[in-house]
């Protein structure tokens, strides 16, 4: 019995902390520059800047971004999904986006 006790209780400590090993890699205001810079890659394509067949150079600049501020892919994926998992920090974190990036706007006008 008192090991089936011990079992359940290892399964029931393992389960309850699943969701707390996430952990944010990259800090808010690295993440927003960064998720900008993506963003306006992204855009650059979508205008016809960038050749949309040429995926090699989209994943080369991609890296670059992210090597211009000391992080990775995993990093990134990492970051993301904890600032998903937290509405109020995510909502601030967009928030932030949208002003730089309007700041970013009336720079070009």
């Amino acid at each position: 019995m008192y090991k089936i006790f011990i079992f359940f209780l290892l399964i029931f400590f393992s389960c309850n902390n699943a969701g707390n090993n996430e952990k944010n890699k990259i800090d808010s205001s690295t993440l927003c520059n960064i998720l900008i810079e993506l963003h306006f890659l992204s855009t650059a394509k979508t205008l016809g800047y960038l050749n949309p067949a040429d995926t090699v150079n989209m994943v080369a600049t991609r890296n670059k971004i992210l090597m211009k501020y000391n992080s990775n892919e995993e990093d990134l994926k990492q970051s993301i999904s904890y600032f998903s998992h937290k509405p109020d920090s995510l909502g601030a974190l967009y928030q932030k986006m949208i002003e730089r990036i309007s700041i970013k706007q009336a720079q070009m006008r």
